[in-house]
């Protein structure tokens, strides 16, 4: 019998919804994606950590790549699995 689990895959969605609004807000300011440690305030070390498992991002940091990366409220309630369905 295969194994699924539905509480990763909603996880597993919110973490990739999540690197690639960094991915984007990166590439719109013409730098690469793990820059964004400056701007979430924590040190590139930290970053290749969150990178591994976005789930380890503090609210802190999310709150400051949010605002400077202009997300929309949208992809913020899809971040954290509350998007829309239509």
């Amino acid at each position: 019998m295969p194994r699924t689990s539905l509480c990763q895959d909603k996880n597993k969605r919110s973490n990739d919804v999540l690197m690639a609004e960094i991915s984007r807000g990166m590439a719109m300011r013409g730098r690469k994606r793990i820059e964004y440690a400056g701007i979430a305030g924590i040190a590139e070390a930290t970053a290749y950590t969150r990178n591994r498992n976005p789930g380890e991002f503090r609210l802190t940091e999310l709150r400051r790549l949010f605002d400077k990366l202009g997300t929309s409220n949208d992809v913020i309630l899809a971040v954290f699995g509350r998007e829309d369905k239509k």
